[in-house]
């Protein structure tokens, strides 16, 4: 994990429970900015679906296009701060969750999130959508413009 990036915040008050590691909050420290992602479902480069009516193998590729784009702005996949995911079928949390753990270590400091379920994506294919939120360096550097 980049130790600069985010330090987890807790409470006794509102104690995860041990099936749930996570992070509850995290604090951003001083010099680092936010990049915020567009809700992304799985494609590939020439816009076709990835693992169509697959979650799990959607939220692989959706949190390698998250890192992508962390990279392209100086960070990597461990600037990731917070997440919204979105579900068709909540049953399909747990295999999101284990991609999601391929990723972030849920004991160290893993992205805040929230996950709610909607009747429908943008495609039927698509089973999950994921909005991010990064915390990058800020210094001035060259980032690509579409």
């Amino acid at each position: 994990m980049n130790v600069t990036s985010k330090t987890a915040v807790s409470t006794d008050f509102f104690k995860r429970p041990i099936q749930y590691p996570g992070s509850q909050a995290l604090v951003v420290p001083s010099g680092r900015a936010l990049l915020f992602t567009q809700g992304m479902t799985a494609r590939d480069a020439k816009g076709d679906r990835v693992a169509p009516h697959d979650a799990a193998g959607q939220a692989a590729q959706i949190f390698q296009q998250i890192g992508a784009l962390v990279e392209e702005a100086g960070g990597t996949i461990a600037d990731v701060i917070y997440m919204t995911v979105f579900v068709t079928n909540m049953n399909d949390v747990p295999a999101i969750q284990a991609e999601r753990d391929r990723i972030w270590d849920p004991l160290d400091a893993p992205p805040v999130s929230s996950t709610i379920e909607i009747q429908r994506l943008v495609t039927d294919d698509a089973k999950i959508e994921v909005h991010a939120i990064c915390s990058v360096p800020d210094r001035p550097q060259t980032i690509r413009s579409s």
